[in-house]
């Protein structure tokens, strides 16, 4: 089904956080609309956050035009919300999307699905197990289900950096993945990528599974990956997730749609067919 864009005006306002104010941006439903939801996004890690804005946005706007209230979230550090990449911690990251959640069912009057992309899915997940046993409603766009190997990937960013400015025997003789995680976890903070990464957000990053974080019995999931090729099956390690919650009794509506990474890419990429996979399946709920 395809979305006319609402003319109805976005919101954006600043919410009391844990850590600090957290900016936010509130899609409230086409004027005349019937409000069918509403669905609080959870960003992903770094730079994926900037490089899937655009993608998230025409979304949210879509969504809007459909009769859902939508709020996009900056995590604290993050975006336009107080403090620095540097201060936040993951514990704080899952207190600010309570706070973001609770707005919106104050403001919405409906129960708040959350919409993960990449890391984002990891927070909602753990979100949702920590504060909710009732069934709930879940929105993954390419998840990461294993934390600890999203990290190890991240601080190889550094490792290439230095192989790249010619460093003398990086290669050989430069820190590896490993000792920098450790040195992480022991509570050195160090900088990827132009992001000062805290202790507090890598031990909660590298503790996190989606495996570990079945939503309640009863929760429906929509579970979408992006990919090239007409292969329409999910990785290996996102089906064995996928299988293990629908034993649990979640109801998870699974699918991967042929196009390119747009969190990872530098220039602005769009994939339509996501929009459209992620309304057909909202709108069949």
């Amino acid at each position: 089904m395809t979305a006319s864009l609402s003319p109805e005006p976005l919101v954006p306002f600043f919410l009391d956080g844990a850590d600090g104010p957290l900016f936010c941006i509130h899609y409230p439903p086409a004027v005349g609309s019937t409000p069918r939801g509403a669905l609080l996004f959870v960003p992903p890690f770094a730079e994926e956050m900037n490089r899937a804005r655009r993608m998230v946005v025409l979304q949210a706007r879509r969504l809007a035009a459909l009769g859902f209230h939508v709020l996009l979230l900056d995590l604290y550090g993050t975006g336009d919300s107080g403090g620095d990449f540097g201060e936040a911690r993951w514990e704080g990251w899952l207190a600010d999307v309570g706070r973001a959640r609770a707005w919106l069912a104050q403001q919405s009057g409906l129960p708040v699905g959350l919409w993960g992309l990449r890391t984002g899915c990891l927070l909602a997940a753990e979100h949702q197990k920590q504060n909710e046993e009732e069934p709930s409603s879940l929105l993954f766009w390419q998840p990461v289900a294993n934390g600890q190997l999203f990290l190890i990937q991240f601080l190889r960013l550094k490792i290439a950096a230095a192989m790249s400015a010619g460093a003398e025997g990086a290669e050989e003789k430069g820190p590896s993945t490993k000792a920098l995680r450790q040195g992480l976890l022991d509570g050195k903070a160090l900088e990827v990528a132009g992001y000062d990464i805290s202790p507090g957000v890598a031990r909660g990053l590298d503790a996190a599974r989606l495996g570990k974080a079945a939503p309640a019995a009863g929760s429906s999931v929509i579970w979408l990956e992006v990919g090239q090729g007409e292969d329409s099956s999910l990785p290996p390690a996102s089906q064995a997730v996928v299988e293990a919650w629908r034993e649990s009794g979640v109801e998870v509506v699974s699918g991967k749609i042929s196009g390119s990474s747009f969190w990872s890419i530098e220039e602005t990429t769009l994939v339509p067919a996501l929009w459209q996979k992620t309304e057909e399946a909202l709108l069949a709920q």
